[in-house]
């Protein structure tokens, strides 16, 4: 039996997986929008993508300006504020402003579920996995979460800047410079490209780095000089980055709205019952990265061992969604760190089963809380203790898969790695090798 014959059977199924979730996705917002008063979906769908894309490009189109709220809100009453994203983020997304809005909405889902595929295979093929099966089966999964329905129904850009990242932070020594124009335009979303480029810097990319300023430079600039000359856009987008945000999703105390954040500022916030000040808010941030970047350090004596690249790409994913504000969505980007926990042997802690098994489910919590949302608690009222865990648990969850990570590096020194694991090929093909005939065989491939 040819391997063609055995594998067109599961790339089938796969195909049916993922067809079916996004059954499911499109049943949330139609049929299935109300349940025993539990509201599923209504007004919110594709609200992020008239919001953060389409009427801010439809502006720059237009000739106004999408930092200057008063016009803005003036010449379309129907979007909300334009949120504190960098001026590359209307050339990235300008097709889609150039389209009647019914239709750019359409082109958006059909973009996002392609993104969706391409998440699907590129985790697997990071991971030495090349089986068409195995990625739709992934592109599935992640339609399934919420993470990913929320992403795809919201029509949020959680999707493409996961992607971004990953290209950055895989091929930063192989092709720096693709590594620094992915990290360049994943700066569109400074709460992604910042804290990364940060990071990556901790690991040692300089040149990575240095070629992400200059694409970043060159993806923002000459759109910052076109809406600098229409109504002094610079100034309007300093002048209070955090409004926007706050305005949607609340402080980071209990606001009604931030438990929809999944980061340490908000968590804390939560803990002490009210707003945290922007001091103390840059210090969470601070020492967060700091933790992240002195375990990333430590390892860089081991640079060559397989399970480097791996960790590293974990703790920075990780520390970046816990340093500044994130919600719900953005765990889109633990898609990697993921899949490496499920198909590559990591040495030390991350050896043993239990410390393994514990993980996936703390991943697991995260993909399927559909618990902590606001039509959940405004539905059952749950008192305040309650309250707290369902807000809390996806940032609890975070927190402990970091620590157990952080573990991990720190017995780094006691880890001795078996030669059957070395892989030369993976070094030089990032996204993925020549996995052994095991994982060809399990996968289909």
């Amino acid at each position: 039996m040819s391997w063609d014959t055995v594998r067109r059977p599961r790339v089938l199924l796969a195909a049916l997986a993922l067809i079916a979730a996004l059954g499911i996705a499109a049943l949330r917002v139609t049929t299935l929008s109300h349940i025993g008063g539990v509201r599923l979906s209504a007004s919110w769908a594709m609200t992020d993508f008239r919001s953060n894309i389409y009427y801010p490009v439809r502006a720059l189109v237009d000739g106004v300006n999408p930092y200057d709220r008063a016009s803005y809100r003036a010449r379309y009453p129907e979007a909300e504020t334009f949120p504190p994203f960098l001026p590359s983020t209307l050339l990235l997304h300008l097709p889609f402003g150039l389209l009647p809005l019914a239709l750019a909405e359409l082109a958006y889902v059909a973009f996002s579920i392609g993104l969706i595929v391409l998440v699907g295979r590129a985790v697997v093929r990071a991971n030495g996995v090349t089986s068409w099966a195995s990625a739709l089966f992934a592109a599935a999964l992640v339609t399934l979460s919420r993470p990913g329905q929320w992403t795809l129904l919201l029509g949020q850009v959680a999707l493409q800047l996961a992607l971004l990242s990953w290209v950055a932070l895989r091929f930063a020594q192989r092709s720096p410079w693709l590594s620094g124009l992915a990290l360049g335009a994943a700066t569109f979303k400074p709460t992604f490209g910042l804290p990364i480029a940060v990071l990556m810097l901790a690991r040692g990319n300089v040149k990575a780095v240095g070629a992400g300023v200059l694409f970043a430079l060159a993806l923002n600039l000459p759109i910052a000089a076109i809406l600098e000359h229409r109504a002094g856009s610079l100034q309007r987008l300093v002048q209070d980055l955090g409004n926007p945000y706050h305005s949607w999703t609340g402080r980071s105390d209990s606001a009604p709205r931030s438990f929809y954040r999944i980061d340490l500022v908000a968590l804390f916030g939560r803990m002490a019952g009210r707003p945290l000040s922007h001091g103390v808010e840059a210090v969470i941030t601070i020492l967060v990265l700091a933790v992240a970047a002195l375990l990333i350090r430590r390892m860089r004596s081991a640079a060559s061992t397989p399970g480097y690249q791996p960790l590293t790409e974990a703790l920075i994913c990780i520390a970046t969604l816990l340093c500044v504000h994130h919600l719900d969505y953005d765990l889109l980007l633990l898609a990697l760190p993921l899949a490496a926990l499920v198909y590559l042997p990591t040495p030390g802690l991350l050896e043993s089963a239990a410390v393994r098994t514990g993980m996936l489910w703390l991943f697991a919590l995260m993909a399927a809380n559909y618990a902590s949302t606001r039509s959940v608690l405004d539905r059952f009222h749950p008192d305040t203790p309650l309250r707290f865990a369902l807000a809390s648990a996806n940032s609890l969850a975070l927190v402990l898969i970091f620590a157990i990570y952080g573990l991990t590096v720190l017995r780094w020194s006691s880890v001795r790695v078996s030669p059957a694991l070395d892989d030369p090929a993976r070094a030089d093909y990032p996204w993925g090798s020549a996995q052994s005939e095991v994982v060809r065989a399990r996968d289909g491939g």
